[in-house]
């Protein structure tokens, strides 16, 4: 359809500008033009967005192959080709960079920018410098401006910064982007490549005020002009760059405009043209339709586990290539992550459509926790960091033993500089050449840094970066990602260089000036932050995946929109650091800002609309019901496909769900179509004869042992050879026991696996008990021969200051915090002793001995082995007293549950032949000093009989409780005091558990089987697969008495009877 045609334009050079539905259409009018140039010998030259120039070349190769007649340009590389590259010229990230200075040292003058720190700040405030330049908005303009309030100091810190920019831009010579884009109409008027040939403007959606000058001088000095826009008359449509194109051919003649009369055709046409049209819900009635789906998702796994296996569907049934097939989300870089999981467990290529950020790379991290190391002192963290990179040049298991071994001996400023004594890494356990190894590369690296001029950093990170190979190592990187993941081969292939150049452009924005290497370091940060790194298609034939808003899909047979929730199509309150409303207030001032953020959003509501109409076959309107952990609905898009579409029997167009697909004879090929899915769909909920088609399938594709293996019950679980694993010489230990009360399969990890955690500090807490524990083991061999407690305490602290100049402990005092720690710890020995003589001093009982090995016989020629802290005597009485500088518990239910086994076993056998009277925990910890129950009160099992408690505590009296023990001189029970014969039977309960725990033991069980709340504290959980509350519940036995306990050895006497 002809809107208006006049008959001659501007020097007879006829304008057009053509009006099209989509962009799929405006391509097949590009191809048109281009044949028609081609066939008459006339030149063709397109303009058009990044975002369509791969789009437009493949256009043109379709029209006429080959062809040294038809060019494709955005503006600025027609620049760059016109004029040719030019060095004073600043890119985004120099730009960014600049602009991160100005703010650093402007700091004092600014009011709301003045704390502005995350890299990407500086990026947008140059964004809004970039913003008021296209709008052709000086700083003196924006100084000028008469605003107040917020509006006001936020302009009056913009105009700032935008006048140092300008100041520095003409000091140093260099040209913003903006700026030399400015210089593009004049080249265009004067390029004799415009003259000669037809241009073409290509899918714009808007023009800034500069761009359409570039319009302005093609309507005059070339051949003729065409502008091919998405427009129409249709809700979607924002109709902005046809309007301006037609508005500034007005100067020149005016503009033929044609309306495409061509339709979308079928479920596409019928989308476009009631997509946000509101009287859809009232006037359309449904059509019936088959090429339109809508899907609900549990969340977002499952959503992106259906489009994987329709899209498999689409491929193997119907033979669709994956380059027919584009998926459209509305964050692509939040979802990447989570396509690149699923689609590689389904096997589908695929190519996202986004610009990677430069600081998305390791090597960038890499290069500022190396700079942060130099300017921090050497903080422990900076430098765990550098090591840590993959780009550190050190052995993964050499790189292990370091960080273990700075986290333990060098978590402190400056730690790494200070050379480690071998006799106590050798002491702890540590490979000595294996620590010093990766501390020598890293201060050999550390040298070539330094504080000062950016000439002298950046000439530091080079040669850095090069005496560590990083160029090779990225190169081997790129290589072997290649088949698998070629989109981030590319990435870490180009990175070098990317990496170089933010570097060169850093130190010639900084001139030749001295700058504090943090100030620096936040320049060459913005720099990484701001640059981007475009990535072409590395497949011809895969899945396109784009941002929903964002980019142009340019037409498939098969459209997926998902992550379709309630806040798609999105919209902006702000763009940069200005809100619409501000935007608007300026319009008051005399300041026209454009874009407005309401124009952004419409804009972005029109490239949603067309990326969902873009398909030729079928669409997929997809959502989760929850992502990321929250709530969501669906978007207003599923309501208005609901209400233009019914299934072809006239039903509502309901979305279907995966439980319902899972279970379907037609879906259910699809979803298990590759190894790892299929096996997944084992450990669903499904209908008997799905899973058995899954697994017959597994079995026939020779996956059979791990079908098995998926499909077998977790109830058990076991090991071979359990007794290599976890009886050394035929021995185990009561701890080895305890754990596997606790849960088998955390036995296996800690006992049989030998796994523990890292690690960390010089003296750690567990580091205090064996070093309270060690000063005990020494005082309690010399405790009959003291006098007083003082005389206790004394020797106490004698002995602990020997033990800190011993090789395990030396290191505590090679630091301030340190020395602190150390006196704190000899005063606590000290207390401690005291504590532990007194009950000494003030009882019948002697210290027999300490640290004394013991062994009791289990079955199967199996001892358990230990060592008794202190056993005490008082002549056929025996008790053991076992120091604990933790968490106590001597509870009847952890000891029924076997949990706590320890101390009962101890005493069987230290009291063999004699009688058995108790066994305690002393508290040795000063924490437990002022407790109102008494002082460092012991805690255990006890015979109450009146002799025990007497030669216990000699200073109790009759019907009152021991300051020292939980038990009483002839007055009232109490739980953990026994009569002696029930105490003799509550003792054996623990040698019974114990052969029959070492018997499962021994046997290989590993099954997951916690005790309550075992769970909550357990760093093996990520492992054994059992959630507690959904695969069961902990063990507990929270009512057991001690006297049950007791009942239990006695009926099992009995019964041998």
């Amino acid at each position: 359809m002809i809107k208006n045609c006049p008959s001659v334009c501007y020097n007879g050079i006829m304008i057009k500008s053509v009006i099209l539905p989509a962009m799929s259409a405006a391509l097949v009018k590009l191809k048109k033009i281009v044949a028609e140039n081609e066939t008459k010998g006339i030149k063709t030259l397109i303009f058009c967005e990044d975002r369509l120039t791969l789009a437009a070349e493949r256009t043109v190769c379709a029209a006429v192959g080959g062809t040294f007649s038809v060019s494709v340009f955005t503006f600025a590389r027609f620049l760059a080709c016109e004029r040719g590259r030019r060095g004073d010229v600043l890119t985004s990230q120099g730009s960014a960079m600049a602009i991160r200075r100005i703010i650093e040292e402007n700091k004092q003058k600014l009011g709301l920018f003045n704390k502005l720190s995350a890299s990407a700040a500086a990026g947008a405030v140059y964004d809004t410098i970039a913003l008021l330049y296209s709008s052709k908005i000086s700083a003196k303009d924006a100084e000028n401006a008469s605003a107040e309030g917020l509006l006001g100091n936020k302009l009056k810190d913009v105009a700032l910064i935008y006048s140092e920019y300008e100041k520095y831009l003409a000091e140093s010579g260099k040209t913003d982007r903006n700026a030399y884009l400015g210089e593009l109409p004049e080249i265009i008027a004067r390029s004799s490549r415009i003259a000669e040939s037809e241009v073409v403007f290509l899918g714009f959606q808007s023009f800034t005020r500069s761009s359409i000058d570039c319009v302005r001088a093609a309507f005059a000095h070339s051949r003729g002009v065409y502008g091919l826009f998405i427009g129409g008359k249709e809700d979607i449509y924002v109709n902005e760059g046809h309007t301006a194109f037609e508005e500034a051919a007005k100067d020149y003649g005016g503009a033929e405009t044609e309306t495409s009369a061509d339709a979308l055709g079928g479920a596409a046409e019928t989308l476009r043209r009631g997509l946000f049209n509101p009287e859809s819900f009232y006037n359309a009635k449904p059509a019936p339709c088959s090429d339109v789906h809508i899907f609900e998702a549990s969340d977002g796994d499952e959503e992106l586990e259906f489009i994987a296996a329709s899209i498999k569907k689409h491929v193997l049934d119907e033979g669709r290539r994956y380059g027919e097939i584009s998926v459209m989300l509305p964050d692509l870089e939040d979802a990447e992550r989570d396509i690149d999981r699923i689609f590689s467990q389904y096997r589908i290529p695929y190519y996202a459509d986004r610009r990677r950020k430069l600081s998305e790379h390791p090597v960038c991290d890499f290069i500022i926790n190396y700079l942060n190391c130099v300017a921090s002192g050497c903080r422990f963290s900076d430098c765990d960091k550098a090591v840590s990179s993959p780009l550190f040049p050190a052995e993964r298991r050499d790189k292990d033993e370091y960080r273990n071994y700075s986290l333990r001996f060098a978590g402190f400023r400056g730690g790494v500089k200070r050379e480690p004594k071998k006799e106590i890494l050798n002491g702890a356990g540590f490979d000595y050449d294996a620590v010093q190894r990766v501390r020598k590369t890293f201060l050999q690296g550390l040298s070539y840094l330094t504080a000062g001029f950016p000439s002298d950093v950046c000439a530091g990170i080079k040669k850095l970066l090069d005496a560590f190979s990083v160029k090779e190592k990225l190169a081997e990187i790129s290589e072997k990602l290649k088949d698998g993941y070629p989109a981030a081969a590319e990435f870490s292939g180009r990175v070098y260089d990317a990496v170089i150049s933010v570097s060169d452009e850093a130190e010639s924005i900084t001139g030749g000036d001295k700058l504090p290497l943090k100030e620096f370091i936040k320049i060459l940060r913005s720099g990484f932050a701001a640059a981007e790194i475009s990535l072409i298609p590395p497949k011809a034939d895969a899945v396109f995946v784009g941002d929903i808003a964002a980019t142009a899909n340019t037409g498939s047979e098969v459209v997926f929109a998902a992550r379709l929730t309630t806040d798609v199509p999105a919209t902006s309150a702000d763009t940069a650091l200005l809100t619409d409303r501000e935007i608007t207030a300026l319009e008051n001032a005399k300041l026209d800002i454009s874009p407005k953020i309401r124009q952004v959003n419409m804009r972005r509501r029109e490239l949603t609309a067309l990326n969902i109409c873009a398909f030729n076959r079928h669409l997929y309107l997809t959502y989760p019901v929850r992502l990321n952990g929250e709530e969501n609905g669906a978007s207003e898009i599923i309501s208005y496909a609901s209400a233009l579409f019914c299934t072809q029997s006239g039903a509502p167009l309901n979305p279907l769900n995966a439980k319902r697909l899972k279970n379907s004879e037609r879906a259910l090929p699809f979803y298990g179509s590759e190894k790892l899915p299929a096996l997944k769909l084992l450990t669903e909920d499904m209908r008997g004869e799905a899973l058995a088609s899954v697994y017959a399938v597994l079995k026939e594709k020779g996956f059979a042992d791990e079908a098995d293996a998926a499909t077998a019950k977790p109830e058990k679980r076991s090991v071979n050879e359990g007794r290599a694993l976890y009886a050394t010489f035929n021995a185990i230990s009561p701890t080895a026991l305890e754990t596997y009360f606790s849960c088998p399969y955390r036995n296996f990890m800690q006992q049989g696996l030998k796994l523990k955690e890292r690690d960390e500090g010089a003296m750690r807490t567990l580091d205090t008990g064996n070093f309270i524990h060690a000063v005990l083991q020494k005082v309690a061999l010399e405790m009959n021969g003291f006098d007083s407690c003082g005389q206790a305490r004394s020797r106490a602290e004698e002995l602990a200051q020997e033990l800190l100049k011993t090789p395990a402990y030396s290191a505590v005092t090679e630091s301030k915090s340190g020395e602190y720690t150390a006196a704190e710890l000899i005063k606590e020995a000290g207390e401690v002793s005291a504590g532990a003589f007194e009950q000494i001093e003030n009882s019948m009982f002697k210290v027999e001995n300490a640290e004394q090995r013991c062994e009791i016989a289990l079955d199967g020629g199996i001892k358990l082995g230990g060592r008794i802290d202190r056993i005490d005597a008082c002549g056929d009485m025996v008790r053991i007293i076992d120091y604990k500088t933790g968490y106590l518990d001597a509870s009847p239910s952890k000891y029924y549950t076997g949990q706590k086994l320890q101390l009962p076993l101890y005493l069987l056998a230290a009291s063999k032949g004699r009688r058995a009277v108790a066994a305690y925990y002393f508290p040795a910890a000063v924490e437990y000093k002022n407790k109102p129950d008494g002082v460092f009160r012991l805690q255990g099992f006890m015979d109450d009989s009146a002799e025990v408690v007497r030669a216990s505590d000699t200073k109790v009296e009759e019907k009152s409780k021991s300051e020292y023990f939980n038990a009483y001189l002839g007055g009232r029970e109490v739980e953990g005091a026994m009569p002696t014969e029930l105490f003799s039977d509550f003792l054996e309960y623990s040698e019974l558990v114990a052969k029959q725990g070492a018997r499962e033991m021994l046997g290989g069980n590993i099954t997951p089987s916690p005790a309550e709340d075992v769970c909550a504290y357990c760093k093996m959980g990520g492992s054994c697969g059992f959630a507690e509350g959904v695969d069961g519940e902990g063990r507990t036995a929270r009512s057991i008495k001690c006297a049950q306990i007791a009942g239990i050895v006695k009926n099992a006497k009995e019964g041998c009877k």
